[in-house]
């Protein structure tokens, strides 16, 4: 494995840019091929490729703030169509070509229900609030009510922020046999927009807020708050070449979808990622995607 050292990444201008100006630094490394219908992990944080014979170069990279970045570099880099890369862990990913970057299947930086994507923040637990700087926020209890329950009944968690900000829980009451509202809550805010159209910081994004129950004695099935969705992963591809993405291939970066809440209200999805690609010439195909939607929120349930 090549000395890391060589690549001298430093602090001018930021780490992305440190990134990319020294992707063509050292050239002792060999390709990322993918064949068809093939699936491989890669680690952001210790680097590790899932596919025998790759000779790579790992460097992981400070980023103020943030989990940081884990920078893999090749000498070219071609996922075929049919196959994905799939990224895990908590820093975001660069994946770097210092000659040509052709994709034809799919990389993978998306968030798993609540798990985040690599550079994300994770969703929250039941009743909580989700992880990073533009989380969704938990529910409120309302005033007026007879009774406000300690996890402000069956009210919705928000969803994460980052690109744009999320999406605000729903209010919601609970009644007893005389329809008397006796619980009240008021939704959870959705997180901020902390996205610098630049991608500096390079962050995924944030988690919803876990979703909230109603007390174990007063509905007739147990409560079970589902956790928040966890927030779309950061990826930035840069090539010394060309970046092509063909007609069958693309890029993922969704935010996790809210769990299912039973007895209670239903928990905020997670914000989608970040797509950042950086060469002399960047083709996109027809039919190529880049993809960084947001999760869903998960379902309430009063039974």
């Amino acid at each position: 494995m090549p000395d890391a050292r060589a690549l001298e990444i430093g602090p001018p201008p930021d780490p992305v840019s440190g990134i990319y100006a020294a992707r063509c630094k050292h050239t002792q490394v060999g390709d990322l091929e993918t064949t068809a219908e093939a699936t491989v992990l890669v680690d952001s944080d210790t680097g590790v490729v899932g596919l025998a014979g790759v000779q790579g170069l790992f460097m992981p990279v400070a980023q103020d703030g943030t989990p940081g970045i884990g920078a893999l570099y090749f000498r070219r880099v071609k996922i075929a169509q049919g196959s994905q890369v799939v990224v895990k862990g908590a820093r975001a990913v660069a994946i770097v070509a210092c000659d040509t970057f052709t994709i034809d299947g799919t990389i993978d930086v998306s968030a798993a229900e609540s798990n985040a994507g690599p550079g994300g923040y994770g969703g929250g637990a039941g009743g909580a609030n989700g992880g990073g700087q533009a989380a969704g926020g938990k529910t409120a209890p309302a005033a007026g009510t007879t009774k406000n329950c300690p996890s402000h009944c069956s009210a919705g968690g928000g969803g994460g922020g980052h690109g744009g900000k999320g999406g605000a829980g729903g209010g919601g009451t609970y009644e007893n046999a005389t329809k008397t509202v006796v619980w009240s809550g008021i939704g959870g805010a959705g997180g901020d927009s902390i996205v610098d159209p630049t991608l500096r910081p390079l962050v995924g994004g944030g988690g919803g807020a876990g979703g909230t129950s109603v007390p174990d004695a007063a509905p007739t099935a147990p409560s079970a708050p589902g956790s928040g969705g966890g927030g779309g992963g950061a990826v930035l591809l840069a090539a010394g070449g060309s970046i092509v993405i063909g007609s069958k291939g693309g890029i993922t970066a969704g935010g996790g979808g809210g769990g299912l809440t039973l007895s209670g209200g239903g928990s905020g999805g997670g914000a989608g990622g970040a797509i950042l690609l950086m060469a002399a010439v960047v083709t996109l195909q027809p039919g190529a995607f880049l993809a960084a939607n947001g999760g869903g929120g998960g379902a309430g349930d009063c039974t």
